[in-house]
């Protein structure tokens, strides 16, 4: 498991087997702190190192409004450490991947995860970041110019039983530079589930073998793809129909014909932030 925390804009993860406590303390009190080269944090009547992350990493802080901000206090081997951060996101289950021979060799770094969205998050090494400040500049560069990479296509899966629907909304978001995924039924959209996790799906509700409530139903039942923003595109403009599909968790309902535009508008919404290669 993996302590999600903000440094600016940015996520990273921490192994939360390295967090011993996390502590709220006042702005007023890190200020008298943050200064000289070892800044000591005193908490209860023990001393810990000191280092401000943002700091460490080179990454710009966000201004701060609240009286007080999150400080981890990290267990490297028998030493312990107060480390400030800009903001918390909960725990998460992670797997950690290879980053490469080029990041891997990079003091601070334990490697990397995928999130659901997409999103590709470092995870930091405690130890490794009580380095000296030069080296750890280095991982900030690298994630900046990892962040400002051209974002990958957007991936759309298009369910509907109509080949000619298929065919027509695949064009209009290629057109889009967005890949397309097509599935001709409930079922033939789960078989693709499992090849290839899309960032939106555009479901039609009256399909053979498996229609859109069912597909609707398995996808936010499975912890792997519950996440997926599902528009469900229909000829039924009943509220019946439309208060059921909200019910079972889609998340925008739109009744044929639309305009193409709208579309593309509604896809945009619901793609995730940061999609990165």
């Amino acid at each position: 498991q993996a302590l999600m925390i903000y440094v600016g804009e940015q996520m990273f993860a921490v192994p939360l087997s390295a967090v011993m406590n996390i502590l709220e303390v006042p702005v007023d009190k890190l200020s008298s702190i943050s200064v000289g080269k070892k800044p000591l944090l005193n908490h209860e009547g023990q001393v810990y190192p000191f280092m401000h992350l943002g700091a460490r990493l080179g990454i710009p802080s966000q201004p701060v409004s609240a009286r007080k901000v999150p400080v981890l206090l990290t267990r490297s081997g028998s030493r312990q450490m107060a480390m400030q951060v800009d903001g918390l996101g909960g725990t998460q289950e992670v797997v950690i991947k290879s980053i490469g021979p080029q990041l891997s060799r990079l003091a601070g770094l334990a490697g990397a995860t995928i999130l659901g969205d997409g999103r590709v998050i470092l995870i930091l090494d405690v130890p490794g970041l009580w380095l000296t400040e030069e080296r750890m500049h280095v991982v900030a560069r690298v994630e900046a110019k990892k962040e400002d990479e051209t974002p990958r296509q957007p991936v759309i899966m298009v369910v509907d039983d109509s080949i000619t629907v298929r065919k027509v909304t695949a064009r209009h978001l290629q057109k889009h530079a967005m890949e397309v995924v097509a599935a001709k039924d409930g079922i033939d959209a789960l078989e693709k589930l499992r090849e290839q996790v899309p960032d939106v799906m555009l479901v039609d509700i009256e399909m053979p073998r498996m229609d859109g409530y069912e597909l609707t139903t398995n996808v936010r039942s499975d912890p792997a793809l519950k996440h997926i923003p599902i528009i469900m595109i229909t000829s039924r403009a009943g509220s019946k129909h439309r208060d059921r599909a909200l019910q079972l968790g889609v998340n925008l309902y739109m009744t044929k014909p639309y305009q193409e535009e709208e579309l593309l508008k509604n896809i945009n919404a619901l793609l995730p932030r940061n999609r990165l290669q």
